[in-house]
């Protein structure tokens, strides 16, 4: 019995003794948590939990692996083992040839396992002692040899550790082999001739469809839920698509089997769903700018940054989750301050560091300091120093003076009615003679009417502490065109007035109705215009060498064109009058230009007109009958311009703003480029303003 003992501890010595000989394997630096690869769902334990994934890197080969609650599956790749495990597990030893086991406590080098999690290992060890020459021959010779993760020839000499091996023959057309070997100095010549196979169909299958199939690292040209053939044996699956996790799986293709495989993809996206205020803010997403609303993302970490112009931006990094959804809330705070401006008279222009803001009186300005100038025409203007801090709202008055002079008046009959205007403005009416002191200066209309005499207009100038001193005498006879323009009828109705693809000042387009109206056939020419100045003793306009007769009248201001118009017996359009007109009224074909979708057809423009006006008429007209609606010269309409007037005017009949920055000007001239020709393009001038480029049509009502 004692002998028996000693025998036992010598042998248990000795194993001992053996095992600290063996080389011994260890960890390289820190475990890392991969946050960018997951386990998918389908791979679960024996409790029904997802999977947690151990990806071991190594420079060593033939591992083999045990843990305590055991390993549930193993995806093998050289130099790359990954291991699917219990999210409770603690413990995992590795093995290999010719090393001591490795024991791995994992809460000791601080891996905590969590279901779908990936952790990575590197192990290294040294160099495996007392190797041995074996040779391993294969027929056919070409074969494909691994002993374990090395490539061997067939019948060359390859040294190895002694123990055992995995190893693995293949050919395509011939039945692979798998086995194990064990390496000895009496066990160093390894034969084996592979047996031929035919192939088989495979067909691959994954939900969604549409995946590349790629075979031990080879695209397949083909895609999941096609066919293709392949040889029997055991190969590598890998399925890519695109904003999915890659699946990986070992898949063997058997002579008599179905060989038919089935996948479900696993989308690798998280979403951010962001609401911002206001909502035409930008969003961008690592410096690329993204839509507003749910946004798919891969697993990640993200810089978000939300910015408008006149606002404080917000800007933060967020985690993307796979599977998860998070929302974020932006409210941005405007980086302005609220300037109220109170002025007598109302009508100025203000001016705050040289920048014209108009008539406007509520203006929203970033934080700064400023000079602010307001003026009128005729009038002393005023300026004054600021300071705006973020979420000022300061109220500054100012009151202007007028520049004046005076009038002194007296016409023959002395029983003559006279109107003063100014612009629209009927400042004074009175009969035969008078003085008015205290006039602001500029110019105005005098307009006298007598029974028995042609109505009699002039324009005057007010200068500043001078007199102007008017003697008039009025012609006998009666007013009225002897020219008389030729007009067309036009049908009332409905129409989409504007556009949504010109500039901001043409939108929205908004549905609006007109009345039956006559509007001239041609725009107002020089001939027609001369008659009028000769019946009321204005001056004629210079046509400045681009000539008269038929060509357009040129040089007349807004109140030019409106006082011919009603010595004519009518007025000028209404700015939807005149688009309503211009589309072609009830029988539009919805050109962009007045008659033709080529502008060349029905226009005198920049590219054609060789700078100069054209007789009227000599181009086509649009479905209406009307002429140079289109280009030639821009025409006068009644309307002030108003800027956002779309977006509030009336259904029918609308009649422009109250106030305004000027007169709208319709149509493009013949210095016009193409895109202002557009027959829903809109302008203003000044309707003092005389130039070149403008002149206007006739308007009658039934």
């Amino acid at each position: 019995m004692l002998k028996k003992i000693i025998i036992l501890l010598i042998l248990s010595f000795c194993g001992m003794s053996a095992q600290e000989g063996m080389n011994e394997m260890r960890i390289v630096g820190q475990p890392e948590l991969l946050p960018t690869e997951f386990i998918g769902n389908d791979v679960r334990d024996a409790n029904g939990d997802i999977c947690a994934g151990l990806k071991i890197v190594t420079d060593l080969t033939g591992f083999s692996y045990r843990s305590n609650d055991g390993i549930v599956k193993i995806n093998a790749k050289p130099g790359r083992d990954v291991l699917f495990l219990s999210p409770t597990e603690r413990v995992v030893e590795v093995y290999c040839s010719g090393f001591k086991p490795l024991k791995i406590i994992l809460y000791e080098v601080g891996i905590k396992l969590n279901s779908s999690q990936v952790w990575q290992v590197e192990i290294t060890g040294d160099k495996k002692a007392d190797e041995i020459a074996i040779v391993v021959k294969s027929e056919p010779e070409d074969a494909q040899i691994y002993l374990d993760e090395n490539s061997l020839t067939s019948g060359a000499s390859f040294k190895t550790t002694p123990g055992k091996h995995n190893l693995r023959i293949s050919k395509s057309g011939y039945k692979g082999i798998n086995e194990e070997i064990d390496v000895s100095l009496e066990n160093i010549l390894f034969e084996y001739k592979l047996e031929k196979v035919s192939l088989v169909p495979v067909t691959i299958k994954s939900n969604p469809e549409g995946a590349e199939i790629h075979i031990n690292g080879a695209f397949k040209n083909e895609v999941t839920n096609a066919g293709f053939f392949e040889f029997p044996g055991s190969y590598q699956l890998e399925l890519k698509k695109n904003g999915y996790l890659n699946l990986e799986e070992d898949i063997m293709v058997s002579e008599a089997g179905n060989n038919e495989f089935s996948f479900q993809l696993i989308k690798n996206i998280g979403i951010l769903n962001v609401v911002i205020t206001p909502t035409d803010a930008k969003i961008k997403i690592n410096g690329e700018i993204k839509t507003k609303g749910k946004i798919e993302l891969r697993p990640g970490e993200y810089q978000v940054m939300v910015s408008k112009n006149g606002y404080l931006s917000e800007e933060e990094k967020i985690v993307i989750e796979r599977g998860k959804e998070i929302t974020r809330n932006y409210l941005l705070v405007k980086n302005a301050a609220t300037l109220n401006l109170v002025t007598e008279p109302a009508d100025v222009e203000i001016l705050i560091n040289r920048k014209s803001y108009g008539t406007r009186k509520i203006i929203e300005l970033p934080p700064g300091r400023y000079e602010i100038v307001v003026q009128k025409e005729n009038y002393n203007s005023k300026d004054q120093l600021t300071e705006l801090k973020v979420g000022d709202n300061k109220s500054l008055n100012f009151k202007l003076t007028p520049k004046t002079g005076s009038l002194q008046f007296k016409i023959k009959p002395v029983n003559a009615g006279v109107v003063l205007k100014r612009g629209e403005e009927i400042i004074k009416q009175w009969k035969g003679l008078k003085i008015l002191p205290e006039m602001i200066i500029g110019e105005y209309e005098i307009e006298a009417k007598a029974d028995g005499y042609k109505t009699y207009s002039k324009k005057i100038k007010i200068e500043e502490n001078k007199t102007c001193i008017e003697n008039s005498v009025m012609v006998e006879g009666r007013d009225g065109p002897k020219i008389a323009p030729e007009m067309i009828f036009v049908k009332g109705g409905w129409f989409e007035m504007g556009s949504n693809v010109g500039e901001v000042y043409e939108r929205p387009i908004h549905r609006v109705w007109v009345d039956d109206f006559f509007i001239g056939k041609y725009e107002v020419t020089f001939a027609e215009y001369c008659e009028f100045c000769d019946s009321t003793g204005r001056d004629k306009p210079s046509h400045k060498g681009l000539g008269s007769g038929k060509r357009p009248v040129i040089n007349v201001s807004w109140y030019d064109a409106k006082a011919y118009c009603e010595w004519a017996g009518g007025r000028l359009p209404t700015e939807a009058e005149w688009e309503y007109a211009a589309k072609g009224g009830l029988k539009s074909r919805g050109y962009i230009f007045s008659g033709s979708g080529d502008i060349s057809e029905v226009a005198w423009f920049t590219v054609n007109a060789k700078g100069s006006t054209h007789n009227v008429g000599t181009k086509n007209s649009n479905e209406l009958g009307l002429y140079d609606m289109t280009g030639n010269v821009w025409e006068w309409c009644s309307d002030m311009y108003g800027e956002n007037y779309y977006g509030n005017s009336p259904e029918k009949n609308p009649k422009g703003p109250a106030t305004g920055y000027g007169r709208v000007s319709r149509g493009g001239s013949w210095g016009s480029e193409k895109k202002y020709c557009r027959t829903s393009f809109r302008q203003y001038w000044d309707p003092g303003d005389c130039s070149l480029h403008i002149g206007f049509r006739l308007l009658k009502t039934p």
